[in-house]
């Protein structure tokens, strides 16, 4: 008799459980097939200069499951041509790393130093995904506060 009963308040459990975590994973995957890609951007001119090149810093934030955030310097054209010349995780909002604070600013800033060097600084970025050093001979120059992945 223990036994069935046993029995009894496991099956019971299982469907109690089942009848939970069933719709959450339905209408996540749901959300996920209707909108698959669910992101925001933010495009944020940095600086221009007199030949109509512009640097441009664009934020992406896409949630799904979760939130997954990214961010990139752009040196956009006169035509409008976007090429990535840094790409980078943000920082996610601690204060420290390994015992040491993190250093703002925490947003980009690009500076022409003359026609021929761009110069980029920010304080903390969480991962560099890319970093190009010449862009149509155009050198450019990095101030990295700190980087959380090292």
């Amino acid at each position: 008799m223990w036994l069935e009963m046993r029995h009894l308040i496991q099956k019971s459990l299982l469907l109690a459980a089942l009848a939970v975590v069933l719709p959450i994973a339905l209408l996540a995957m749901l959300r996920i097939a209707a909108f698959p890609h669910l992101c925001d951007r933010i495009e944020t001119v940095l600086v221009a200069d007199s030949k109509g090149r512009s640097v441009t810093s664009t934020f992406e934030a896409c949630t799904t499951l979760g939130t997954v955030t990214s961010e990139w310097v752009d040196v956009v054209s006169p035509s409008g041509r976007h090429r990535t010349i840094f790409a980078f995780t943000p920082w996610g909002g601690q204060s420290s790393s390994h015992g040491m604070a993190v250093k703002e600013p925490f947003e980009p800033t690009a500076t022409w130093v003359n026609e021929h060097e761009l110069h980029i600084a920010i304080g903390t970025v969480a991962r560099i995904g890319a970093k190009r050093d010449e862009l149509d001979g155009v050198r450019i120059t990095y101030d990295i506060g700190m980087d959380l992945s090292r």
